[in-house]
């Protein structure tokens, strides 16, 4: 009888410790889901899609990419597109950009299906423009007024007028979203 007693205990404790240690399984399974989503886009041909992220930047940000390098696609720490060497005309001000690093978070399911391409922010990294007095205020405007999510890191601004030097300001930061929201 006292076997028996101490028989029931212990498998009522086996129990909840099985579903404990088939919990172990499950979380392993969905870890390794997650993991393969974010990593297998780094094997597709991201060129191929150029048009779609060209058009989206033109119709959301009013950014006409005309050339750059290479896109990357980097799944770490966030999943985003890295698109090198590039040059980005702003559409109002007819201001050029010259971009080291343009960095694209599109949206989780954005990833796969490039159809309803979404972005949650961009940044450029590494910037430099020269910039007309007349086009100044516009450019800045712009800039403020953008619903979407940008930042720009390290913006080195010339401000020219007739092909004159006037104003050469360095290492700017400017976001539009976060602590540091609308403060250069």
């Amino acid at each position: 009888m006292l076997n028996k007693f101490f028989k029931r205990i212990h498998n009522t404790n086996s129990r909840f410790l099985k579903f404990i240690f088939f919990l172990r399984y499950l979380v392993a399974v969905f870890f390794v889901a997650i993991s393969l989503f974010l990593i297998i886009p780094t094997f597709f041909d991201f060129e191929k899609k150029e048009e779609i992220i060209k058009n989206y930047l033109l119709k959301e940000y009013n950014l006409e990419i005309s050339e750059y390098s290479n896109i990357k696609y980097k799944a770490l720490p966030l999943p985003r597109l890295e698109l090198k060497k590039v040059q980005i005309n702003f559409k109002k001000t007819k201001t050029n950009l010259e971009v080291t690093d343009l960095k694209i978070y599109p949206k989780i399911f954005s990833i796969y299906n490039f159809d309803n391409f979404k972005a949650n922010k961009i940044i450029f990294d590494d910037t430099i423009s020269n910039l007309q007095i007349i086009n100044f205020t516009i450019f800045i405007e712009q800039l403020f007024k953008q619903s979407n999510k940008i930042s720009v890191n390290n913006l080195n601004l010339k401000i020219m007028n007739n092909d004159k030097s006037i104003l050469k300001i360095e290492n700017l930061y400017f976001s539009n979203f976060g602590y540091k929201r609308n403060n250069v």
